[in-house]
């Protein structure tokens, strides 16, 4: 599975950037979402915090500067407390910095199936502002896609094909919300005349292709 592969068989190529997290991260395309081939993805479909934990070291073995966290809804569906889960996500945040890795982190989507999400949502909301809070203690960057994906307190039609997972219009403005923070990051050598940051904001991928994989569970 991709647990042993990335801790145990995958090489530590050498990237500037690593996607981290569950199938959210795993389904974006980013490499022709932001025009960069410096960047790995290491999302995971179903992953939960005590998971990722698990497969940190395979994080620090690849020497990003930075890291693009998005994880924990599946904690919530499986029952682990909002309080339990911050901690989990402390430890991740935590760990990153000590190995000398920028985490940026995002806010868990909310979700779009009433009346079956109003607990949910009510969940995901109360440990979003428990850690927008904690990135703003430790100087984090904080983007929380809600704010666009859903300004209704729920995921918005066009931005989820299930109610939770997102669709590419969603991932395009996700590509276009991390690329003005990454313009100033230089590719890694060797990583081609494309990879260059703020390409996101003037173009689009070519009609027809996309930017995120098939329907799986998060």
């Amino acid at each position: 599975d991709k647990v042993n592969y990335f801790n145990n068989k995958a090489k530590p190529l050498p990237a500037s950037i690593v996607m981290v997290g569950d199938s959210h991260i795993e389904n974006g395309n980013w490499v022709e979402l932001l025009g960069r081939t410096d960047l790995l993805n290491r999302g995971i479909s179903r992953d939960t915090t005590d998971g990722l934990l698990k497969r940190m070291d395979s994080i620090y073995r690849l020497h990003p500067k930075v890291a693009f966290v998005m994880i924990g809804i599946n904690d919530l569906l499986r029952g682990k407390t909002v309080e339990d889960l911050f901690s989990n996500y402390r430890l991740i945040l935590d760990g990153l910095v000590s190995h000398h890795i920028k985490p940026v982190v995002h806010a868990i989507p909310l979700r779009n199936n009433p009346p079956y999400d109003e607990d949910l949502n009510a969940k995901i909301k109360r440990f979003n502002g428990l850690l927008e809070s904690y990135c703003e203690e430790k100087g984090f960057v904080w983007i929380d896609l809600n704010r666009r994906l859903a300004p209704n307190g729920r995921l918005d039609t066009p931005y989820t094909w299930d109610g939770l997972h997102l669709t590419y219009e969603a991932y395009m403005i996700w590509a276009d919300t991390i690329g003005l923070l990454l313009q100033g990051l230089p590719a890694w050598p060797g990583a081609g005349s494309a990879a260059r940051w703020g390409r996101v904001r003037g173009s689009r991928p070519a009609a027809g292709r996309s930017g995120c994989g098939g329907r799986r569970p998060a």
